[in-house]
């Protein structure tokens, strides 16, 4: 009976740092530290790397459509190209980590029964989150107020821009009778006041300094060096991938929305059709 009802916690941790070591291959704690710091900052630059690749492509999608501006007859195809673009950086920075709180104490070492203790790399806090995943934490509270705060991100972050952008497709694409109706050049033109994507980036910016300051300040007060305690604190807190790519997109949208209305002038006063048209006339300077 002794045998079948005895437990050991130090049995758990055995088995489950056995499993850990397996998994990653290795055979010491030292070992399994340093792989993972190694992963974790080759998916760091990973994370980077694809980043600029797909501000560059957008940039490069610009570009191209500035050298094919006189093409008149192709400038629906490149606005559709643009805005695909526009979803894709849209639905990548709403579900990309935004922002991470990361805080640690680095070293914390203390004299107990004449024997020096160490502790090292001990995590205080740690949070990341995309912009969805900040949406769906404020739904999902039972306060009211937080529902009614998620409820008014999702629509005005997440809904009023994928409208706004399908309209601006539905108007370069469809007959002149539903490209000119009220609602799909209401989305197009106009729904920009509703479109408060531009202060979301200004409020998780906010967000960031504000938190940055506040565990500065409280870490601080952890940094203790003396005879009998020694701490140490650091801050790894940072802006993450889908801010800049969020951050792109709104500058984006912002071209896009004039590139939109200069297009659709040029193709009211003449379209495809009228090949003789000034184009650098009707598109202006973008």
């Amino acid at each position: 009976m002794e045998a079948q009802t005895y437990d050991s916690t130090q049995s758990a941790i055995v088995a489950v740092t056995d499993s850990m070591f397996n998994k990653y291959n290795v055979a010491v704690t030292e070992e399994f530290n340093k792989s993972i710091t190694n992963r974790v900052a080759s998916i760091q630059a990973v994370s980077y790397q694809y980043m600029y690749a797909m501000l560059g492509c957008v940039l490069a999608a610009l570009i191209l459509f500035w050298f094919m501006r006189k093409q008149v007859h192709i400038q629906p195809v490149l606005i559709i190209v643009l805005l695909l673009f526009a979803i894709i950086l849209l639905a990548v920075g709403l579900t990309t980590s935004i922002l991470e709180v990361d805080a640690r104490i680095k070293a914390l070492e203390f004299e107990l029964l004449g024997q020096r203790v160490a502790f090292e790399n001990q995590v205080l806090f740690f949070q990341s989150q995309s912009i969805f995943e900040i949406i769906e934490t404020l739904i999902g509270q039972s306060k009211p107020d937080a529902i009614a705060v998620g409820i008014i991100i999702f629509l005005f972050v997440i809904v009023f821009p994928v409208l706004k952008l399908v309209a601006g497709g539905i108007h370069i694409l469809s007959s002149r009778n539903i490209a000119e109706s009220k609602v799909v050049k209401y989305f197009t033109f106009h729904s920009e006041k509703w479109d408060m994507a531009s202060v979301m980036v200004v409020g998780i910016l906010m967000t960031y300094i504000g938190l940055n300051g506040i565990l500065k300040s409280q870490l601080s007060n952890l940094s203790i060096q003396n005879t009998f305690l020694t701490s140490t604190t650091v801050n790894y807190s940072s802006l993450q991938p889908g801010f800049y790519i969020f951050l792109g997109y709104v500058v984006y949208e912002t071209v896009l929305h004039k590139i939109l209305k200069r297009v659709s002038r040029l193709l009211a006063d003449g379209g495809p059709s009228n090949p003789n048209l000034d184009s650098d006339q009707a598109l202006g300077t973008i």
